[in-house]
């Protein structure tokens, strides 16, 4: 967990922050982070050819268009999607623990 503390050294204020555990730490505090909010409703799913589909991209800013690729080009989509997680961001796929923004 993040950790900061401030120290007054002749008139400087010096802000130190590392990755602890508060116990480690004598007199330390927790840094609690909001955590951000996010809309998990269900969102409407369109046929590619339903001009609505546009209305809501319009509205939304996203459209969900159902059967637009094959189970094998979703398959090769995930296993790429995967690759690009570990390789950039270190994620490992059976290791939610990983799934970290840090």
């Amino acid at each position: 967990m993040a950790l900061s503390r401030s120290f007054s050294t002749l008139g400087t204020t010096v802000v130190l922050a590392a990755l602890a555990a508060a116990s480690d730490v004598p007199g330390a505090r927790r840094i609690i982070r909001p955590e951000p909010t996010i809309d998990v409703s269900p969102a409407p799913r369109f046929d590619c050819r339903d001009p609505a589909v546009w209305r809501h991209l319009q509205a939304h800013g996203f459209a969900v268009v159902r059967d637009v690729a094959s189970s094998a080009d979703l398959a090769i989509a995930w296993k790429l999607l995967w690759k690009l997680l570990s390789q950039e961001a270190g994620w490992v796929k059976g290791d939610p623990s990983t799934w970290t923004d840090e």
